[in-house]
């Protein structure tokens, strides 16, 4: 897995460019290839040569606890070392409630490389680093502090979020809600239930809205003529017609579920030779196939009906 590292640091600011200013000091690689290990052990002790061979963990254990004014560790105690620097970042996104997955690839354990994803992956640290960021800022925003006992981790009451934070709240919900249209019209939504309807003009609609008086007196009987049986009413078919007709043609999904829903392709013929368009905007592929008798009854697609 490549290197990747946060570059805000937990008083606030950005700290990489102060890192490359002082390897471009000390002659180190900041760019390109680097033919070797990213930070070699020093030969003395003023670390101005360095060698071929990469830092150890002891090493990093000696430098991290003279810089912390810490004494020299004693044998078999468990005290600041090279791995702090790991446990701690560790400790705070596990505190902060990020996912197994994210802790697993931070710490760069074997178990996360023995799924497929970590094969086809070229990216895989980018979000887990992403989390960690995200982690690192809220400790130097104040609205986490991993330090305090568990009741007092997170800020209570919660800060008002910025005019940034909102801005980008409503472009994540926006996001949101066409990638759940997209995905209702990529499936096709079933057809709402059929209304039946009446083939006359309502009567009454004159006491609503007197512009349609007129109109509504002609198609109606007064009160006082005898009551007459409820015309007949229609039901609505949404515009199918019979299958495999020269001017519409409905198809079905080969793997759908079953009823199966419904698509036209309208004004086209079903000869799979020519390209073909649904009515909906899809595009006419090897999955689909004409409808048969038995597939009439399945719901229709919304748009395609629409567009019929």
């Amino acid at each position: 897995m490549p290197i990747l590292v946060p570059a805000i640091g937990v008083h606030g600011k950005p700290w990489m460019h102060l890192l490359v200013d002082v390897f471009q000091r000390l002659s180190l690689p900041v760019d390109g290839a680097i033919d070797g290990p990213v930070l070699p052990a020093p030969r003395d002790s003023g670390g101005k040569e360095f060698s071929c061979r990469a830092i150890e963990s002891g090493e990093v254990t000696a430098f991290l606890r003279q810089f912390l004014g810490l004494p020299a560790p004693v044998a078999g105690e468990r005290g600041v070392s090279s791995h702090s620097l790991k446990a701690t970042c560790l400790s705070w996104v596990n505190k902060y409630g990020v996912s197994d997955r994210t802790q697993t690839v931070l710490g760069r354990h074997c178990k996360c490389a023995s799924t497929a994803d970590a094969v086809y992956a070229r990216d895989m640290c980018v979000g887990p680093t992403r989390e960690l960021q995200r982690t690192i800022e809220a400790i130097a925003g104040g609205d986490f502090r991993p330090d305090e006992a568990r009741s007092r981790y997170f800020r209570f009451p919660p800060r008002p979020p910025s005019p940034v934070a909102e801005v980008l709240e409503n472009q994540r919900k926006d996001e949101e809600g066409v990638q759940s249209a997209a995905a209702e019209l990529e499936e096709g939504e079933a057809s709402e239930p059929e209304e039946p309807f009446s083939l006359s003009p309502a009567c009454g609609a004159s006491e609503q809205d007197d512009s349609s008086s007129s109109s509504s007196d002609d198609g109606c009987s007064s009160s006082d003529e005898e009551d007459l049986p409820p015309p007949a009413k229609a039901q609505r078919l949404r515009g199918r017609v019979p299958v495999n007709a020269d001017a519409q043609v409905w198809w079905v999904h080969r793997r759908s579920k079953i009823p199966k829903m419904l698509h036209l392709v309208n004004g086209q013929k079903a000869t799979p030779d020519e390209e073909q368009i649904f009515a909906c905007g899809r595009s006419v592929s090897r999955m689909f196939r004409p409808a048969e008798d038995a597939d009439v009854r399945g719901p229709v697609c919304n748009t395609c009906a629409k567009n019929a």
